[in-house]
């Protein structure tokens, strides 16, 4: 809920690149790792330039499919979990980057175009939330 209330306060601000940001280190898959290096100090353009390297060498994304398998939290979901949590991370991704092609200042179409991204995510959370809950 956090980082979806910074988000939108980005969006408010018209800094959707900082709202892109957020997606992508804290919501993103591996967002433990990012975060951590977020607060040992690295900036985002940092982290983000180490995503990318390593994602280009077959890194990052996805390592934590099937049980056991993985260094996140995900070595510990059931497969259904897992299946969403995927779901979100891919939303928050494909959010991140219809923020990053707003223009400066947005315009109402770049509102609308990541507001319905930003619902993806949202419907993720909403769908995860309503599947797995202590009753």
């Amino acid at each position: 809920m956090g980082n979806l209330d910074d988000i939108l306060t980005a969006m408010a601000e018209e800094d959707f690149s900082e709202a892109a940001n957020i997606a992508e280190i804290q919501m993103d898959f591996g967002h433990s790792m990012w975060t951590a290096m977020m607060e040992q100090g690295m900036s985002a353009d940092q982290i983000l330039a180490m995503k990318q390297q390593m994602r280009a060498k077959g890194m990052g994304r996805g390592m934590g499919q099937g049980m056991g398998q993985g260094m996140g939290m995900g070595r510990f979901m059931t497969e259904d979990f897992r299946a969403m949590g995927a779901t979100f991370h891919e939303a928050a991704t494909a959010f991140a980057a219809r923020a990053r092609r707003a223009a400066s200042p947005p315009t109402a179409t770049d509102y609308k175009e990541t507001t319905e991204a930003l619902q993806a995510v949202t419907s993720s959370c909403r769908a995860c939330h309503d599947s797995f809950r202590i009753k």
